[in-house]
């Protein structure tokens, strides 16, 4: 459904919005078939493993639905993961993970942190293009919680 961007709010996750967040990432690691362990603990208590951490989750609204999602995980030394990038299937192709991305980007930076990094698999090729699209570059991806993940990104902003 194309629909014009003004119409957009990007805002702060509430816990009102916990299972609009849940089933936007179960939609798109289901049809990847990329859903673990992991993704379960986050997505059940996103206040815990996310914003108790000081972190954030923003959410892209459409009217009254919550159309999009994008997380940041703080990790050591001014660094944050970028988690659960998800838009509904309906409003893809709108520009929304772009926005989301630009409000986590923003976010980072003034939380002077110094990059942002990002697992996650092969199989997501249009995902994986919007990061390379916004300066993210392929790094070794090492160890990680994350059993699915086969490629790891890194933005670095100082």
């Amino acid at each position: 459904m194309k629909i014009n961007k003004d119409n957009i709010e990007i805002i702060n996750y509430k816990s009102e919005y916990k299972e609009k967040f849940k089933k936007l990432s179960y939609e798109w690691l289901n049809k990847y078939e990329l859903f673990e362990p992991e993704d379960e603990l986050i997505l059940n208590h996103p206040e815990k493993y996310i914003l108790a951490k000081g972190g954030f989750i923003f959410l892209a609204k459409f009217k009254d639905e919550v159309i999009g999602t994008i997380s940041l995980i703080p990790k050591e030394n001014y660094i944050f993961e970028l988690a659960k990038l998800a838009v509904t299937e309906e409003y893809q192709k709108n520009g929304i993970a772009k926005m989301l991305l630009n409000k986590a980007i923003k976010t980072a930076e003034k939380e002077d942190a110094e990059k942002i990094i990002l697992y996650s698999n092969s199989k997501l090729k249009k995902a994986y293009q919007l990061y390379k699209n916004f300066g993210f570059e392929d790094v070794k991806i090492g160890e990680t919680v994350y059993e699915t993940a086969d490629v790891k990104m890194e933005l670095k902003l100082n």
